[in-house]
């Protein structure tokens, strides 16, 4: 009788080969979602590393341009709305709030920089920034906007750019477009005299 109980506990060929079938079927699939997992976390952390750079240079740029005034763009080479005239630029300079000093934005080599300085990681590759300032200063053919053209109205400046990771990319992170807009607290009519003077258009700025 013991005989006979230990012959019928044993496992045939067939058992054995469907328990490792399934054993490798399980095994195969939790290891795939393990690495998608991975991955994923990998991506999310690379996402948010990129965001959070890129957005620490455009609110420094934003608190800059702010309190800043008399924007100039560099030379125009890009259009985001051609029927509205609203024509712009990948660099932008303006008087700093004391009026001692000029601050430019610009790209270069795939980076933010402020005076010639990256603001940017290597770790984020920028493309595609447009500067565009909706008012038109009379005479000045650098700066355009839609309707009315009138040099005495607020500054306001949209800036747009692509970013994507600034290294080889194997997670597949898709290039990220981001826009934000800014005014200048700063009215035409409440710049400096002493530096107004030089920069007739506003001397009607009352």
């Amino acid at each position: 009788m013991i005989k006979k109980n230990s012959k019928n506990s044993a496992f045939t060929l067939a058992e054995l080969l469907v328990a490792m079938s399934l054993f490798i079927i399980i095994a195969t699939v939790a290891v795939g979602i393990f690495v998608n997992s991975i991955k994923g976390e990998r991506r999310l952390i690379s996402l948010m590393g990129m965001q959070n750079n890129v957005s620490s240079a455009l609110e420094q740029m934003a608190r800059e341009m702010r309190g800043g005034y008399i924007f100039q763009l560099g030379p125009l080479n890009c259009a985001e709305d051609k029927s509205s005239g609203l024509v712009g630029s990948d660099s932008i300079s303006f008087l700093s709030p004391d009026g001692n000093s000029s601050v430019n934005y610009s790209l270069s080599s795939g980076s933010l920089t402020r005076n010639g300085s990256p603001i940017t990681s290597s770790n984020v590759n920028v493309s595609n920034l447009c500067f565009i300032v909706s008012q038109k200063q009379i005479g000045d053919p650098t700066m355009y906007t839609s309707s009315p053209a009138n040099s005495c109205n607020p500054w306001r400046i949209t800036i747009l750019l692509t970013m994507s990771p600034g290294y080889t990319n194997p997670l597949g992170i898709n290039s990220i477009p981001v826009e934000t807009t800014v005014s200048s607290r700063v009215l035409p009519k409440d710049i400096p005299r002493f530096i107004k003077s030089s920069y007739p258009q506003y001397a009607g700025c009352k």
